[in-house]
């Protein structure tokens, strides 16, 4: 099946719990601070296992590089934790910063 033909899921499917950090810093880029704390995929049917799952992050601006991980299977009511969370942060965009700016993950 091709990524086309696959059916998009939706909010009612799957919960994506994440805890990221609220501020970033510069500062906190040179001393390795971990953005992404925890990142858990949650599947909520009942009698339905989940394959082949895409999971994306990306920021706005982009002070984090894209980043992807493939899920293989997630069983019903199961849930999966990422163990990869090391995210490429953009430090040049931070140590450019004058000001404050707000982002979105």
């Amino acid at each position: 099946m091709s990524d086309r033909d696959k059916p998009m899921l939706s909010a009612r499917t799957v919960d994506i719990h994440a805890e990221i950090a609220a501020k970033l810093n510069f500062a906190a880029h040179q001393s390795a601070f971990p953005v992404l704390r925890e990142l858990l995929v949650e599947n909520l049917h009942v009698d339905e296992r989940l394959d082949d799952l895409t999971l994306k992050l990306r920021a706005n601006p982009t002070f984090l590089h894209e980043k992807t991980w493939t899920v293989d299977r997630i069983a019903p009511q199961g849930s999966v934790s990422i163990e990869d969370r090391d995210l490429q942060v953009d430090g040049e965009l931070l140590r450019t910063l004058t000001e404050s700016v707000r982002g979105n993950v």
